[in-house]
């Protein structure tokens, strides 16, 4: 993610700066950060995602497991009070 980062404020630099003039090329530059951009954000946004999912996924499982215990743990009373 860092050097993504840096890539692109490098790039916006120079851009920015007007290292180049030619504006068929500056054109044609802007076009290839903006594709940079989109694929960049599209790819953090797909890691985040997978990341919520995965960590949303974990608590319903423990969230499940205590329930489970809990199940376990009332049945348990209930057979001793009926003996």
């Amino acid at each position: 993610a860092l050097v993504l980062g840096l890539v692109s404020i490098a790039f916006g630099a120079f851009i920015a700066f007007g290292a180049l003039r030619s504006t068929h090329v500056l054109y044609q530059l802007i076009g290839a950060g903006l594709l940079y951009s989109g694929v960049t954000d599209l790819y953090f946004a797909l890691y985040l995602s997978g990341k919520i999912k995965k960590r949303l996924r974990q608590e319903q499982q423990i969230d499940h497991r205590i329930h489970e215990a809990k199940d376990a743990e009332h049945a348990s009373e209930d057979t001793e009070t009926t003996e």
